[in-house]
């Protein structure tokens, strides 16, 4: 007796670790940039504008961000990567938004 078995289910994929890592890839490059910015201000404020590093703290924290958020939805593994990326991340888009409101407080003079 040959039986076909038709119940057998197939199995899931695997999620990848591509956003994972790419989070944390960002994050790492994020906190680069602001290390270099705070070094930058140190010594060259007043010759030079780090516009450009701010602008790319800005992108790679909110590509982190991204990345963080994706890899959370697709459930991917790789724990460790995954939860450091998306704690500095969400660090470093913090203090960027603590410092606009910092600002703003500063500008209507309260």
């Amino acid at each position: 007796m040959r039986e076909v078995l038709d119940e057998v289910e197939p199995e899931k994929p695997v999620p990848g670790k591509v956003f994972s890592i790419l989070s944390f890839s960002f994050s790492i490059l994020a906190s680069f940039f602001f290390i270099l910015l705070f070094i930058w201000t140190r010594f060259f404020y007043y010759r030079y504008s780090p516009e450009i590093l701010v602008w790319s703290i800005e992108i790679t924290c909110l590509l982190g961000v991204i990345f963080a958020a994706v890899s959370l939805i697709r459930k991917e593994k790789l724990r460790y990567f995954k939860a450091i990326g998306a704690f500095l991340n969400f660090l470093i888009l913090a203090l960027i938004l603590g410092s606009l409101l910092y600002a703003a407080i500063l500008d209507m003079g309260l």
